[in-house]
C-alpha cells in the first residue's frame, strides 16, 4: 500500500531515522528531518501496517520533471509501487533518481525498470578552507555575453543553456581568454539536498591548457562558499582543484543518479 506520508506520524520519524543511512543525501550531515519534510511530495509504502519505504521528490510542474531525492528503503518492492504511483500522477515527465550506490535492491529495481544510469557521484566535503586569489578570467553569467553562451552550450542534456537560465537551481560562471568567451561551468545548487554539483563545465578546445577548467571551478567554490561537491570520477583536474580547496572524500554521500520518462 501507497500513500502520501504525514510529516507528524511518529512512525515516519522512526523509520527515517533509522533507515537515512540508506540515502546519501541525509547522510552528509545537518538537519536531514528538516530537509526531507521540506520535498514536494513525500510518500511511504507498507506491508501489513508496518513501512517498508519513504521516498521524497521535487517536483518542478513546469519543466514537467520529478527528482526522487531521497529512497528508503532496502528491498526493490516499494520501488515498483512508487513509480506506478508515479506513472499515472505524473505521466510522461522526466524523473532523476538518485540513490546510495551500495544499495543493490535500488539499483537493481532501477535498471529493471529500464531507467538509464549517470556515471556515479562521488562526495567531497570541505574540511579546511582555502583562500583563493580572485581570477579576473572568470566571471558570473552576464546578459551582454548570454546569447553566445547559449549557442556554445551542450545541446544533447536536458539542463540545455535555457532551462538553465531560467532556473532558480543554478549558478552560472563564464570564463574569457583575449575577451572571448572560452569556457563556463554550470554548478547546481541543492539546497535541499544540501550540496552543490558541477553540472556542466566545458573550456572550449583553442582555450585548453590555460588552467581555466580550475579557474572556473575555484571561482565557483569561492563564490558558492557550499560545504559539499559531487563530482565524477573522471573529472581529473576538478578533483585536484576541489582537494586543493580543503576538500576531503566523504564515501556516505556517494550517490548514482537514473533517469526515465515516466
Amino acid at each position: 500500500m501507497i500513500g502520501i506520508a504525514d510529516k507528524n506520524d511518529p512512525q515516519i520519524l522512526d523509520f527515517a531515522e533509522k533507515n537515512k543511512a540508506l540515502s546519501p543525501v541525509f547522510s552528509s550531515g545537518g538537519d536531514f528531518k528538516e530537509r526531507l519534510f521540506r520535498a514536494d511530495l513525500l510518500l511511504a509504502c507498507r506491508d501489513k501496517g508496518e513501512i517498508n519505504g519513504l521516498f521524497a521528490f521535487s517536483v518542478i510542474p513546469e519543466d514537467r520533471y520529478i527528482e526522487c531525492i531521497a529512497a528508503l528503503c532496502e528491498s526493490s518492492e516499494p520501488f515498483f509501487e512508487v513509480f506506478d504511483y508515479l506513472k499515472e500522477r505524473f505521466k510522461g515527465f522526466d524523473s532523476d533518481w538518485v540513490v546510495n550506490p551500495r544499495n543493490r535492491a535500488a539499483n537493481a529495481a532501477l535498471s529493471s525498470l529500464g531507467a538509464t544510469a549517470f556515471p556515479p557521484l562521488f562526495g567531497y566535503m570541505l574540511k579546511s578552507p582555502a583562500v583563493f586569489p580572485v581570477d579576473p578570467r572568470i566571471k558570473p553569467l552576464s546578459s551582454e555575453v548570454t546569447p553566445e553562451y547559449i549557442a556554445l552550450h551542450s545541446t544533447d542534456v536536458y539542463w540545455t543553456a535555457q532551462r538553465v537560465i531560467e532556473s532558480d537551481c543554478f549558478k552560472v560562471f563564464t570564463a574569457f581568454c583575449d575577451g572571448r568567451l572560452a569556457g563556463y561551468i554550470d554548478v547546481r545548487i541543492s539546497e535541499k539536498a544540501g550540496f552543490s554539483e558541477p553540472f556542466d563545465l566545458k573550456v572550449f578546445e583553442e582555450f585548453r591548457g590555460e588552467g581555466l577548467e580550475e579557474a572556473l571551478l575555484r571561482s565557483a567554490i569561492t563564490y558558492l562558499k557550499t560545504p559539499m561537491f559531487m563530482m565524477t570520477e573522471g573529472d581529473g583536474a576538478e578533483l585536484s582543484a576541489l582537494k586543493a580547496a580543503g576538500f576531503s572524500p566523504k564515501p556516505e554521500t556517494d550517490n548514482a543518479t537514473y533517469h526515465i520518462v515516466l
